[in-house]
């Protein structure tokens, strides 16, 4: 008989047990303790589980993780939960929405997002009418080649084209001479910096973009930012990228990531920020990114979403961009007077801040 239980931090080790044999990515049990330990709004959260797992007797086969984080919206906080690593053994997948019911039938929550949703879990999600993410165009990221033959071969491997690598120097060739290289050498621009860790500089920048216009938007404190990204900064596939000295105009964090289906290494735009949406700082940050991507051996910059503003600049430095196949992005909320309010795609600040 299939049963879900709460998860807690006792149960690390059959979370990184069940995730190891189904040959993912896992977080060490050490490091998952700490990750949710660590946590600067621990308390707030203190009744919310961390997760649930679905049990066959005393054996765990599947997991759905709920990261908690904190929002606000026009000075009102909201405590939302964010579905992540969500699994489940395939002899026992009519458990899966057990979990998912779980999740959505949790107390205390103000806001339920689902970010990272697959083909099958988007399918699920439709049926149910939870509702998509008012992000326009968040299904077409945007994308800077670096290393041409690399990316060429990537783009012919997606398609399934055969001899990928071997194809990939003359189509990378091509690549070169549309143009898309027009930014990625010019100068780096001398406002922005480098820094090794969040510091109190962020807490104001914090306060005066959110005091700039009105969104939902994840708190990003310094405490914050450095707990969600406290892995990548441990392991060196994090750079901070800031704007401005003693007084920042904003920050981008680039994560370095390998994408083995494609044999790429990107640089993802996982956060950009600027006060009151300031274009020329936007630019800047990313044509540094393009750099620091060049830099670390990286063959793309990658950047999904961005709102207004953040995309035109985006689209401006000319990059290349495709079509994912399903809508990753759904949420849920908490009563009818913010659930109406945020089918407002202006009132959405999404990134891969918010993606575990």
């Amino acid at each position: 008989m299939l049963v879900v239980r709460p998860a807690s931090i006792e149960d690390a080790d059959k979370v990184y047990a069940f995730q190891l044999s189904h040959r993912l990515t896992a977080l060490r049990p050490a490091a998952w303790r700490q990750f949710w330990l660590s946590c600067p709004f621990r308390t707030q959260f203190e009744n919310i589980p961390l997760g649930w797992l679905l049990e066959n007797g005393q054996q765990v086969v599947g997991v759905l993780g709920n990261v908690h984080m904190l929002y606000e919206l026009d000075a009102r906080h909201l405590k939302a939960a964010i579905t992540s690593g969500w699994l489940v053994d395939p002899e026992h997948r009519n458990g899966s929405l057990q979990l998912l019911n779980a999740y959505f039938q949790q107390k205390g929550i103000d806001l339920w997002l689902s970010d990272t949703a697959n083909a099958t879990t988007s399918k699920i999600l439709t049926v149910l009418k939870v509702e998509r993410i008012p992000a326009p165009e968040y299904d077409a990221p945007l994308l800077w080649p670096i290393h041409t033959r690399a990316f060429a071969s990537a783009g012919l491997r997606q398609r399934g084209v055969p001899a990928p690598g071997l194809l990939g120097l003359p189509v990378g060739a091509a690549l070169k001479a549309v143009g898309w290289f027009k930014y990625r050498n010019e100068r780096y621009p001398s406002q922005v910096h480098k820094v090794k860790f969040f510091d109190e500089r962020f807490d104001s920048l914090w306060d005066r973009i959110r005091a700039a216009s009105v969104r939902l938007r994840a708190v990003r404190t310094s405490s914050i930012l450095q707990w969600r990204f406290q892995l990548e900064l441990a392991d060196g596939s994090a750079v901070i990228l800031v704007h401005g000295d003693d007084e920042l105009q904003g920050y981008a964090v680039l994560l370095r990531n390998f994408r083995e289906h494609l044999r790429l290494t990107v640089s993802d735009v996982a956060d950009l920020q600027a006060v009151n949406d300031n274009p020329i700082v936007l630019k800047d940050l990313l044509l540094a990114s393009m750099h620091v991507a060049r830099e670390r051996g990286a063959d793309a910059l990658k950047f999904a979403g961005g709102q207004g503003t953040k995309r035109t600049v985006a689209l401006s430095l000319r990059p290349y961009s495709y079509r994912t196949d399903d809508w990753q992005l759904f949420y849920r909320a908490a009563g009818s007077d913010l659930s109406a309010a945020l089918r407002s795609r202006e009132l959405w600040d999404i990134s891969a801040f918010e993606m575990f």
